[in-house]
């Protein structure tokens, strides 16, 4: 199934540029996941969606298969639909979870592809007003290539809440989603801004699972500004793409907060 239009190429183009975010790095994959996607309520008044843009760069058609993860369990058979991008077109999904899995709830998008293909998304939050009034912030899939594995660390920076939660100006999430198709035990370790070690947890994550917590669940009665949180893989074969989201509480702005990449994979 296609879902290409060049009106909506337009519309689309002009709510991502409209929105107050950083743009994230796009890097071209055959095999990529989007690690932060939805349709659903969310914390207080926040209704989120998701828009899905699927760039084709090359000269030939790419076929491509897209999987939804659900959150919160393993995905070893995910449903999956296929389809077509055309040479220097975008694919656009308006709203994928529902029009392409005819489902809602929260996870991560993977997208498999014969050719490269780049892949940005806006997850947003809509008020009753409309979509003039939303609010969202951009995640450009990460190729699987760049997730980590046994012994390697990445880190998400820039977590913040103050206690009570409930006044909190902002609330931070962040996540995982495991791209292997293995268990893996990962150690989450969390980082005063200055480097100090506060307090770590285990846990174990399933095949393509995709997981998300908020601060609490690191620091539950504590105030947080400007941390870090480093993910090891320590036992398994699993293999991690982490991403964070610092949300404005009152009017649930939010920004992305990408997973630090080794220098390794950004040499060439």
């Amino acid at each position: 199934m296609r879902v290409s239009r060049p009106v909506e190429v337009f519309f689309v183009a002009a709510a991502f540029l409209a929105v107050p975010s950083v743009v994230a790095a796009a890097f071209p994959s055959t095999d990529c996941f989007l690690p932060s996607v939805g349709r659903g309520a969310g914390k207080g008044s926040s209704e989120w969606y998701t828009r899905v843009m699927v760039h084709n760069p090359g000269s030939t058609d790419v076929a491509v298969r897209i999987s939804f993860l659900r959150r919160d369990q393993s995905n070893p058979s995910p449903v999956e639909v296929q389809d077509v991008v055309r040479p220097k077109s975008v694919n656009i999904y308006n709203d994928p979870i529902t029009e392409l899995f005819a489902t809602t709830g929260f996870g991560a998008l993977r997208f498999q592809s014969d050719q490269p293909l780049v892949v940005l998304s806006r997850i947003y939050s809509e008020p009753p007003e409309g979509l003039a009034y939303s609010v969202g912030q951009l995640f450009a899939a990460v190729p699987t290539a760049f997730a980590v594995g046994l012994g390697e660390v990445t880190t998400i920076i820039n977590g913040a809440q103050t206690i009570p939660i409930e006044e909190s100006d902002y609330r931070f999430n962040f996540g995982l989603v495991e791209t292997a198709g293995a268990s893996a035990t990962v150690e989450i370790r969390l980082y005063s801004y200055t480097g100090n070690l506060r307090t770590s947890r285990t846990v174990t994550v399933q095949p393509y699972e995709v997981r998300q917590w908020d601060m609490s669940f690191m620091l539950p009665d504590e105030n947080a500004w400007a941390v870090s949180l480093g993910f090891e893989v320590t036992e398994g074969d699993g293999r991690l793409i982490t991403f964070g989201s610092l949300i404005a509480n009152k009017s649930n702005d939010p920004s992305t907060i990408e997973m630090e990449f080794g220098e390794h994979l950004l040499a060439h």
